[in-house]
């Protein structure tokens, strides 16, 4: 079974179980070269907001949680279009919409996490790998998807040594490999997302004209 689970014993021995395992993705400040005219609909549905990835490996005799890679998303995704568009309003729901708004967007953005997954080494000091797959839809103020993009974010990290030196004496121990690998593929995703979103000549495409030629 590898000399990782020869020294964390076997999965009935583990005292842990269940094990939550967050990520941590940084709000990188950027400048573009232009801030697009528009004002933005940022739809988040519960679904990505909640979205949790059970992992249930018998890894080291627990179950790796991934709770929170909707929420850290969306933030991200939150703080990131504000530093592209002129302002970004969070809605409840996709156009045309049912309520009156004090500001109509000009478009309204709605991503989702497709997949996640995680492939653990077979020695905890080697490359721990994770992938997530976001796919963004571009609505119009109709309601009509204009433009949609797939992206997978890859986070590949070296495993921490020290965990090879004796037993993980509490959680934080045991998820930091799994956390780091998931935090970096949340990043590379949610990057390569916001880029495309930055290039997408349909959602140019409604600015008015006078905007369109400054």
């Amino acid at each position: 079974m590898g000399l990782v689970f020869m020294l964390y014993g076997c999965s009935h021995s583990s005292p842990f179980g269940r094990v939550p395992v967050s990520v941590t993705p940084k709000l990188v400040e950027k400048v573009y070269e232009e801030r697009i005219p528009l004002n933005v609909g940022l739809y988040i549905t519960d679904e990505f907001k909640n979205y949790q990835f059970p992992l249930s490996g018998k890894t080291f005799g627990l179950t790796y949680d991934f709770y929170n890679l909707g929420s850290e998303s969306a933030g991200v995704f939150e703080f990131g279009l504000g530093q592209m568009f002129d302002k970004v309003l969070l809605v409840d729901e996709k156009p045309p919409f049912s309520k009156p708004k004090t500001v109509i967007p000009g478009v309204v953005i709605e991503p989702k996490i497709d997949k996640f997954a995680l492939e653990m080494p077979t020695l905890a000091f080697q490359t721990w790998i994770s992938r997530i797959q976001y796919s963004i839809t571009v609505y119009d103020p109709s309601g009509k998807a204009i433009w949609t993009k797939n992206v997978e974010g890859l986070g590949d990290t070296k495993g921490d040594y020290r965990q090879l030196l004796s037993p993980p004496e509490t959680k934080e121990e045991i998820t930091q490999n799994p956390s780091r690998s998931a935090t970096k593929a949340v990043e590379d995703g949610t990057s390569k997302a916001l880029e495309a979103i930055y290039s997408s000549q349909e959602i140019r495409g409604l600015l008015p004209k006078e905007k369109k030629q400054n």
